[in-house]
């Protein structure tokens, strides 16, 4: 989902497959979930600065880490908890646009398989 924040045109179809093939199991409401309270916080702010560092795609490590310490400071920190719920809520209609390309792309994949 990372490849979604990026400053580049955003292959959906691409990010569908790589969903569909790596996270099979996962309903749409799970995707939607980690789309709304982890991806989008984690990388948002990033993606949205006036020159993104990143153009073509995130560093899968640097996605994990990313993520990961956010999930750690706001399960650690009252403060930072209010802080990120605040950002969530701030980035909302940005995840919401994401995800509404997206789901179009993860039905049509789920129903007409990897193959394009």
């Amino acid at each position: 989902m990372s490849d979604m924040l990026v400053d580049n045109e955003v292959d959906y179809r691409h990010v569908a497959e790589q969903l569909v093939r790596h996270c099979a199991n996962m309903p749409l409401p799970m995707l939607k979930q980690v789309l709304y309270d982890e991806v989008t916080p984690a990388l948002g702010g990033i993606a949205m600065t006036p020159a993104p560092p990143v153009w073509l795609m995130w560093d899968p490590d640097e996605v994990i880490s990313r993520v990961s310490s956010m999930l750690v400071r706001r399960e650690s920190s009252f403060f930072y908890r209010i802080g990120n719920n605040l950002w969530r809520l701030h980035l909302r209609s940005l995840a919401r646009d994401l995800w509404c390309s997206l789901e179009e792309e993860l039905l049509w994949v789920r129903a007409n398989g990897l193959d394009r």
